[in-house]
């Protein structure tokens, strides 16, 4: 059997004003050369070697990059090769890659480094040539290190430069290809399984390349309006926080030359719970004689002389201090005054305190009040602001695929995953069709629970999931043994998480204190009791792990290897606690695999409705513009939505054949939200 493979690389200007100054989305880019590498790789291992190399003007295609439509590529190799597909799916080239890249397996060596280590920290191309013993040249880092850019390398020097990362990325895919092949994959089993999650990841990265490039539109006016109405509270609040915090210090004896600063943890110390502060004050200068110094010439001459020096203040100590300490993280540098700690201790403080605590629990709310609207500006507003591109008002997010240890997506230049909470915000992101379109937001409903019950086959989680109960109420009902508020279905909803997350009632209870040891322990036995099958699956956990995988002394520590049912390689760090020295830790032995199996079915649904809005029908009209956790983002032309809606419903509604035949056997149908709104922050649910 013969397969073709072509290797790629590219090398483009640096002339963007964003971060990340090469950036494939900015029209002041565009590539400077490029090299590809065709070869038949066949049983023998021989290839036929093709290579060259050839300059592109700034706004012209570069047609030797391609191949043919006919012509078909079995592989496509590069080195975060994302990036070299957004150069080339860049719109001012209007050329489509779905037509030239639906057959073709991307083989991404970075990606695919990172999976086969077990999902930790990805080499870059010189450290996977060097275990190839192919040698990169260091002309380009040399250059960036001078504080030039690529187009001060003469053309010349720059395209011997990408051949030669052409042939290092040539022989680390034949290398990596070569372990695969031969089973020499470090804690490697099953090598289908292996090869069914590879290529869910790589057909996810085409899609991730157009989501990407295609970005989430942004209204200018209403970005500006909520900034507008951001500062202003955040001045407001500012104020108000200022003054409190004054007050407190008045109250504490504190020397009137402090100051106050809302971001700074050093001063929440010194102004709640330090015993002493220390101020530097001017100090008189005095003669042995204890006379006063003056000074004798100058423009000071007779004034008296002083000298800035540290001086040591005792304070008055709050009477019920122990509520701070109790509930705050004691650190090198003093307490940590953490948010989520900060609402434990409001609710701690009972209304007919004394006067003093009454003054902490209004500034204790200020300060949390002055931190939403402090990181609303500082994170948010202006972090969407530096990725705004002017050409087309989008923001185009970078997905990464190499980051957290479980395989789920994260993003940066902007984070949008962090954006789920804050209306504020959302509210700025709306079509790019104005008035004439839609944003649609898909949302896998429970889907931890959903891959849990079939990673544990438990037949009582599975027979309530697929009658359709709510599994946090039916929990906190069999703890009360009465029917239950909403409020106590949360309370309940937080806990069964924290199980499936491997907390113990300890766990939950130091991350929940408004939940009791007593109450959590109960929690924890009322739902084992329901779910035996969980309980039996995630008790062998540990011991599978060291009976199936491997024990690894790598570079970020000891650690067990092992690859799961569902085909990913995961690395499990030790338990370092006292007894459980050598076991892999129990939470994330319980928790990797879910996440794992959560993250490789959203990529595969990913790519199925990726190949979806290929579709010409929609004319370019319906676009997938983002994934945040377990949903879809789209962007739609009222033209389009009826129809597309309708052939998306299909689509997701066969997602668990979809999950049987190219991943893993799901126990029963997954569900599913749909919601549809003019911003991303108005969202109406219309399915469920």
């Amino acid at each position: 059997m013969v397969t073709k493979i072509k290797v790629l690389d590219l090398e483009t200007t640096m002339d963007s004003s964003k971060k990340f100054s090469a950036s494939p989305h900015d029209v002041s880019n565009s590539i400077i050369v490029g090299a590809t590498k065709e070869f038949n790789m066949q049983d023998t291992n021989e290839d036929n070697f093709i290579s060259d190399s050839y300059p592109a003007t700034r706004l012209s295609y570069p047609e030797w990059l391609f191949w043919e439509e006919h012509s078909v590529i079995d592989v496509l190799v590069g080195h975060n090769i994302k990036f070299d597909l957004n150069y080339l799916r860049n719109k001012r080239y209007e050329k489509n890659l779905y037509p030239y890249l639906k057959k073709t397996l991307i083989w991404d060596t970075k990606l695919i480094d990172f999976m086969m280590k077990g999902m930790v920290k990805s080499s870059t191309l010189q450290e996977l040539g060097m275990q190839v013993h192919a040698i990169k040249s260091k002309i380009l880092e040399t250059t960036l290190n001078e504080g030039k850019k690529t187009t001060d390398i003469p053309l010349k020097d720059l395209s011997a430069y990408v051949k030669q990362d052409v042939e290092v990325t040539s022989q680390i895919y034949r290398s990596q290809q070569y372990r695969i092949e031969k089973e020499r994959v470090f804690g490697l089993r099953t090598i289908s399984n292996f090869l069914n999650v590879l290529a869910i990841k790589s057909n996810a990265l085409k899609a991730l390349s157009s989501i990407e490039c295609e970005g989430m539109y942004i209204d200018s006016d209403i970005l500006s309006k909520e900034m507008s109405r951001c500062a202003e509270k955040l001045a407001k609040v500012e104020t108000l926080l200022t003054q409190k915090a004054q007050e407190i210090s008045e109250e504490r004896g504190i020397p009137s030359s402090w100051k106050f600063i809302p971001g700074s943890n050093k001063s929440l110390n010194e102004l709640l719970l330090e015993n002493n502060i220390i101020t530097i004050q001017n100090i008189i200068c005095k003669d042995k004689k204890g006379d006063v110094i003056l000074y004798k010439t100058g423009k000071k001459a007779g004034e008296v002389r002083t000298k800035k020096t540290e001086v040591i203040c005792p304070l008055v100590t709050y009477s019920k201090e122990h509520i701070l300490k109790k509930y705050l993280e004691k650190r090198e540098k003093g307490y940590s005054f953490d948010s989520k700690n900060i609402n434990t201790i409001l609710t701690s403080i009972s209304i007919g305190a004394s006067t003093r605590l009454t003054n902490l629990s209004k500034f204790l709310t200020l300060l949390l009040e002055w931190r939403k609207y402090s990181k609303l500006n500082d994170t948010y507003f202006q972090g969407l602001c530096k990725n705004i591109y002017a050409h087309d008002s989008c923001v185009h997010t970078n997905f990464h695929q190499t980051v957290t240890k479980t395989g789920r997506l994260s993003s940066s230049s902007p984070n949008l995953q962090n954006i789920a909470n804050t209306e504020e915000v959302q509210k700025c992101f709306t079509s790019r069709w104005g008035a004439k379109g839609k944003l649609v937001i898909i949302d896998w409903k429970q889907l931890e629970l959903y891959c849990v019950a079939a990673l544990s086959g438990d037949k009582q989680l599975i027979k309530d999931l697929k009658s359709g109960k709510d599994i946090h109420r039916e929990v906190a009902e069999a703890r009360h043994k009465r029917g239950v508020t909403e409020e106590e279905r949360k309370k309940a909803k937080r806990v069964v998480f924290g199980i499936l997350y491997g907390s113990t009632a300890n766990g939950i209870n130091y991350s929940s204190p408004d939940i009791s040891l007593e109450d959590a322990k109960e929690f924890v036995r009322v739902f084992y009791s329901r779910y035996e099958g969980l309980n039996g699956w995630q008790s062998h956990r540990v011991s599978t792990i060291i009976t199936e995988g491997l024990y690894s002394t790598g570079a970020s520590g000891p650690c067990w290897v092992h690859q799961e049912s569902h085909g990913s390689i995961m690395t499990y760090p030790m338990d370092t606690r006292r007894g459980m020295s050598g076991l892999p830790k129990f939470s994330m032995a319980v928790n990797y695999p879910v996440q794992g199996l959560a993250a490789e079915f959203v990529q595969l649904m990913l790519y199925e409705i990726y190949i979806l809005t290929q579709n010409p029908e929609y004319k370019q009209q319906v676009i997938l513009c983002n994934t945040i956790h377990d949903s879809y983002f789209f962007d739609i032309h009222d033209s389009m939505y009826i129809s597309f809606m309708t052939n998306l419903r299909k689509l997701l509604d066969g997602a668990k054949k979809l999950c049987d035949i190219k991943l893993y056997d799901m126990p029963l149908d997954l569900p599913y939200s749909v919601s549809v709104g003019l911003t991303w922050s108005d969202q109406k649910e219309i399915y469920r």
